[in-house]
């Protein structure tokens, strides 16, 4: 009839009131009839004598004779029978409970009443139920279902049939009250759908599963127009929430928190989503595009947020924001964007990857000077960028012994236009020069890295060139008068002699901390020095049999590659600093390359800030969290099982990490995971990494473990 205007129901005065009351999940267990066990077409006579007769047993605590369908206390009982004697609203009870019961005075057929039982049975055993679905077996649910079905298509057979309204006209006639119009019956037709298929919205939406009941719902004999606008209210408070969870998650770039940002999208935003889409599905209702599309853009302004700030230590967080953020985009231009940020970053990484092969063929035929040549080459061009401070870290990894890892640094567009000519400066390197001419004369040597500490030179000792470090010799002390290549800073211990070998991956990332230590220690700046080392591997480490004393041997040499001036750089008797740090990463695509497990991160803003460049120091200072281990999440080559499974599993696998050390009560952990770039390289490690902190995040002393 099209009479419904700005509401779900068209039924105004008390028939209205009625219908906006009872219509939920509890459409039948509130009805009067129902819990009274009178018919509805009790006479007015037989309603004051039950009420007398409840009304009596409940006072002195008889029990009722029928008893009651749901337990009722002494003073819900007037209103149950004041309902019953209010025509309009018992008009409304009456239409959602059954016509065909013994003695019915209705000259209607038994067939029509028949049909509409039906109805009613079908519809309320499908409420009952439902309530109780956590505990069906799979067979009990698809019977559910079934039966849900069977309420829709019989109340469809049922509103469609002019038996059921002449039904309706005649009780309107008997009731014989002037509120009840001659219009009551055209105001009911639009009003009883939507109050059918009001308890299966608001089930829908509280459910575990919502599309099951959705689509339920989209099968009841509703328009169209009111059951979507329904759906639409009853996902509302949705809708706020997934409002407040993207606000707290920063849409703005320049308030965005990376770490927590992710963590609000994986673990709130993207479920909040789904849920809308199971219910109000995007292609249907623009709030739900409206909704997708904001979380796509913040994704994406956090991805171009996360390599402005960090250059390619962000690339794979910043390919799995802009990867999720396409799959949720539903504006054309939102998408559009999305896709021309993924094509750049590609881009860059196809290029930076002709250069990671060019300097690694340079590093394999044994040119390091010549790779580290076109790497500080690159550096000048970006002079403070982050990325600068990326290829330092490259210049300071290229150690013949080792072999060399040089993963290509992603950064703004710019870069693939900067690269082109420095890509092709392995074609033309054979005119690079060495750092020391083949006729200069070796100086004599010692060993610099004997079974025992105490068979080296001291500290200080200053080593001429690079190819001596590399064969582990050092100058007599007296060089140090010429230029020189490197300085010994010291022999710091890794662990307790003897102990068991913690891992070729462990010891690395010791050497390199406690090198680094030694480095800050003297005053020597990161950015003019970086440190060299050397330690045993397994064979020699002392686990009780050797004489190996497992330590590290540590240099320091110029970052820039040129030669140390006369004079040393170093002063071994001068008093250390104190406090100081290390800069490392949490998240290298090898584990050497990361802070050691039992480290301490200093600081949780350089975490969100990047986890490739964190002030590392010993937990007896100061610090926010604690590294508690990286642990293996997938074996090399796996396929990629998405950013959900990835997510859970790492926090599993922190999880479990702290279950083992019986983390304190005041502790929580701190989660990174891989993204889904990982996955591209088939020998890459697929692992997390575990951090310990207060809850409060307030700074601490002293090691968990």
């Amino acid at each position: 009839m099209g009479r419904a205007v700005g509401s779900e129901f068209a039924v105004i005065g008390a028939t209205g009131a009625r219908l906006r009351e009872i219509a939920g999940p509890d459409l039948y267990r509130r009805n009067a009839f129902r819990i009274t066990g009178l018919p509805t077409d009790v006479d007015r006579r037989t309603v004051r004598q039950r009420r007398q007769q409840v009304t009596a047993a409940l006072a002195v605590g008889a029990d009722i004779d029928p008893p009651l369908s749901v337990r009722i206390e002494q003073d819900q009982a007037p209103a149950l029978f004041d309902l019953l004697g209010d025509e309009p609203r018992r008009l409304v009870d009456e239409l959602f409970w059954l016509w065909g019961a013994p003695g019915a005075t209705c000259s209607c057929a038994r067939l029509r009443h028949r049909d509409h039982d039906a109805a009613v049975r079908a519809h309320s055993q499908a409420l009952d139920r439902e309530a109780s679905v956590g505990s069906l077996s799979s067979e009990e649910l698809g019977e559910l279902d079934q039966l849900w079905a069977d309420a829709a298509r019989r109340w469809k057979l049922v509103l469609r049939s002019t038996a059921f309204w002449d039904h309706v006209r005649h009780r309107i006639t008997v009731l014989d009250d002037r509120r009840l119009g001659a219009s009551a019956v055209d105001l009911l037709r639009d009003a009883v759908p939507a109050t059918l298929v009001k308890p299966v919205v608001d089930l829908a939406v509280a459910a575990p599963d919502p599309a099951r009941l959705a689509a339920h719902a989209r099968r009841w004999p509703v328009p169209a127009s009111v059951l979507e606008d329904q759906l639409e209210e009853a996902t509302a408070p949705l809708f706020d929430r997934l409002g407040t969870l993207m606000g707290e998650a920063g849409a703005a770039p320049d308030r965005c928190r990376p770490i927590d940002t992710a963590s609000v999208v994986h673990e709130h935003v993207m479920p909040a989503l789904r849920r809308l889409d199971a219910i109000v599905p995007h292609e249907r209702h623009r709030r739900t595009a409206a909704a997708r599309d904001g979380a796509a853009t913040l994704l994406n302004n956090c991805a171009t947020f996360l390599l402005g700030q960090s250059g390619s230590t962000a690339a794979g967080q910043a390919r799995q924001w802009l990867d999720s953020g396409h799959e949720l985009a539903v504006g054309d231009e939102t998408r559009r964007t999305i896709e021309q940020n993924r094509t750049e970053l590609d881009e860059m990484v196809r290029v930076l990857q002709i250069f990671r092969e060019q300097i690694s063929a340079l590093v394999a035929a044994g040119r390091t000077a010549q790779a580290r040549k076109a790497l500080r080459r690159l550096r000048r061009e970006f002079g403070d960028s982050p990325v600068a401070g990326e290829i330092d870290q490259l210049l300071a990894g290229l150690s013949p012994w080792r072999p060399a890892v040089v993963r290509s640094p992603v950064w703004l567009p710019r870069l693939a236009r900067r690269l082109a000519p420095v890509v092709g400066l392995a074609a033309v390197t054979g005119g690079l020069f060495l750092l020391w001419p083949s006729g200069t004369e070796a100086p004599a040597t010692v060993p610099v890295f004997s079974d025992q500490v105490a068979a080296n030179p001291p500290a200080g000792t200053c080593i001429a060139t690079r190819e001596l470090w590399d064969d582990r010799q050092a100058t007599t002390t007296d060089a140090c008068d010429d230029p020189h290549w490197g300085e010994v800073l010291g022999y710091p211990a890794l662990s307790a002699v003897p102990s068991p070998y913690p891992g070729e991956d462990q010891v690395h990332s010791l050497s390199r901390f406690e090198c680094g230590r030694l480095l800050a220690e003297r005053g020597l700046r990161a950015e003019r020095y970086a440190v060299a080392f050397a330690v045993a591997d397994r064979a020699f480490w002392n686990d009780g049999a050797g004489r190996y004393e497992n330590y590290a041997t540590c240099v320091a040499h110029g970052r820039d590659g040129e030669p140390l001036p006369a004079g040393r750089v170093t002063i071994p008797d001068q008093p250390p600093r104190e406090d100081v740090a290390v800069r490392m990463g949490l998240f290298s695509e090898t584990l050497w390359a990361n802070a050691p497990v039992g480290a301490c991160v200093a600081t949780r803003d350089s975490v969100e800030a990047s986890s490739h460049d964190v002030p590392v120091v010993r937990c007896e200072q100061s610090h926010w969290a604690e590294i508690l281990g990286y642990p293996m999440l997938y074996q090399p080559g796996s396929p990629w099982p998405g950013d959900e499974a990835v997510y859970a599993k790492a926090l599993s696998a922190c999880q479990g990490i702290t279950s083992d050390m019986a983390l304190p009560p005041e502790f929580t952990f701190w989660t990174i995971w891989p993204a889904r770039d990982w996955w591209a390289d088939p020998e890459q490690p697929i692992y997390a990494t575990c951090l310990a902190h207060r809850t409060d995040d307030q700074s601490l002393t002293g090691s968990l473990t």
